[in-house]
Formats: C-alpha cells, structure tokens, sequence
C-alpha cells in the first residue's frame, strides 16, 4: 500500500504566518472548579404527622400481657377428647381444662384477625411465622372482598359456632373449628403447641378465603 502526498505551494506557506496572526484566544467562560467530598447535602427531615406504630419486636422486648390479655372462659360449645394414654389423671383434668380456655380464645383471635376487627401486630407472640403469614393471606383476601362488595351487600363477620379439640401430644392440641358466616359455615382448624407455659399456634388451615 502506497501514500502519495500532493505538493503545498509555496504561496500557501507563506500565507500561513498571516492567518495564524489574525486567530483570536476564545474566553475561558467556565465556572471555577470546586471540590466535591461524594456527600449529597443535607436534606431537614420532616417529622411524621402520625405516632409511630407499636411493632411485634417492641412488644416481644416488653413482654407485657397488657397488649393481649389473657383468655378467659368462653361460651362456645367445644368438645375435648381423651388426653393421650399415660397421662395422670389430675394432669388429664389440667388439659382438659387448659383445651376448654385456649381452643375458643384462639379460634376467636383468628376469627378477628381475618375480619380485620384485631390488627396483625398483636398475633406475632402467639402465632409462629407460618401461621402468622397464611393468616395474612386471608385477611388481605376478605380485605379485597370487603371492598368490592361494599356497594352491594357488605361481607358477614366471621363468628365460631362450635370447636373440637384433641390432644395428640400432651403437649400438642389440634382443634376442628365451625365457622359461620352469614348462612354460609366454613371448616377452620389450627394446631396448639405449648412452650414452656404459654400455648402457641402453629399451623392453620382456614378453609376457602373468600365466600
């Protein structure tokens, strides 16, 4: 490969000494430099127009029973069977009695949950992370129902009918639950477990989400 290059005339360099005398040095119109640390500035911070909600953390730290008392009696028909084969008989009458007081209190805080009428931050000390979701779930499904049925006919509260409970461990208590709502009955059922002196649920199969 081969460059050719054509000749300058002569008239051309000596005419260039010239132009080059008639260029202009353009102004430096840029901004002065400054120096910057990567830091965006400060921004104030507008405080809040609402109190700070009451997290299951701050609660759990707390560990007052003040926020969800504890249970009482309730009136609903429940049937316990026979406390596990090897249980003394004074310890079978303390479950039974310990079946009749929890398996109503849980049914009913599920039932309020699900209704909306009891927020979810209460439940995180006596639901597992598990139960504590599929509740959720449901919640926010009679949520969406609730509202698009507001206009029409609004939704029926969740009340619990009957309960039966069975101990297949001494320390673990499987309950059937009869919800109605409105003329429709729905089949509930959840699963106690003791820890230490408190019962805990921790699974829930709440039957269709939305009637």
């Amino acid at each position: 490969m081969s460059i050719s290059a054509a000749g300058v005339p002569a008239a051309s360099l000596a005419a260039a000494p010239l132009a080059a005398a008639l260029l202009r040095r353009a102004v430096d119109g840029r901004p002065p430099a400054e120096q910057w640390s990567g830091v965006g500035a400060a921004r104030p911070i507008t405080p809040p127009d609402q109190p700070p909600l009451r997290l299951v953390e701050a609660v759990e730290e707390a560990d007052s029973d003040s926020y969800l008392p504890a249970p009482a009696r309730a009136s609903v028909p429940i049937t316990v069977d026979p406390t596990p084969a090897g249980v003394e008989p004074d310890r079978a009458a303390e479950l039974t009695k310990q079946a009749q007081t929890w398996a109503p209190w849980f049914a009913q805080l599920l039932a309020e949950a699900i209704d909306g009428r009891r927020p979810m931050e209460s439940l995180g000390r006596w639901l597992d992370e598990w139960a504590l979701a599929e509740v959720s779930r449901h919640a926010r499904l009679q949520r969406r129902e609730r509202t698009r049925r507001q206009t029409t006919s609004p939704l029926p509260l969740a009340t619990v009918s009957s309960l039966r409970a069975q101990f297949t461990h001494r320390r673990v208590l499987e309950v059937a639950v009869h919800v109605r709502r409105g003329r429709r009955s729905l089949a509930w059922a959840f699963q106690l477990i003791c820890v230490g002196e408190r019962w805990r649920c921790t699974a829930v199969s709440l039957g269709p989400a939305v009637t």
